[in-house]
């Protein structure tokens, strides 16, 4: 609820992977916003915050006029850790590494100071804990994409 108002009422699995708003993606669980716009009047393509990307992977039931300002919400595990750039990653600061059972955690910063949490299974030898790195949307990753003019 907000503001006395139901945003979504669904089974716990679908308010997580698939939240109607953008009220209930930063309710329900951890969640990274991205601000930026709609690069064509289509919601696949998507956002630009610290640098351009396009994304195939968004929510397949909004559309978007070209140009309108959007937050994308991806979970920490739908993104992933790149060394070198590429179409659809964005450079970040590495400030952290943490790692947790069969997981690690990283603490992300993009270069206009949005901070990302971004969370990896440990596979192999330890991760680098800080520097500079690429991050994008993992080829798996299904995140929402909200209009920010009509998310309260």
């Amino acid at each position: 609820m907000n503001h006395g108002r139901v945003e979504q009422f669904d089974t716990p699995i679908a308010v997580y992977d698939r939240p109607a708003t953008l009220f209930v993606s930063g309710f329900i669980g951890t969640t990274n916003l991205l601000r930026g716009r709609a690069l064509e009047s289509a919601t696949h393509d998507l956002w630009s915050s610290s640098r351009p990307a396009r994304s195939s992977r968004c929510r397949p039931d909004r559309a978007f006029a070209a140009g309108a300002a959007v937050m994308l919400s991806a979970r920490p595990e739908q993104l992933r850790l790149h060394a070198e750039a590429a179409a659809g990653r964005w450079r970040v600061h590495r400030r952290l590494a943490v790692p947790l059972g069969p997981n690690t955690m990283h603490d992300l910063e993009t270069r206009d100071g949005v901070t990302l949490k971004l969370v990896e299974p440990r596979l192999g030898p330890s991760v680098e804990p800080t520097g500079d790195a690429w991050c994008g949307l993992r080829p798996d990753a299904r995140p929402g994409l909200f209009d920010i003019a009509t998310s309260t």
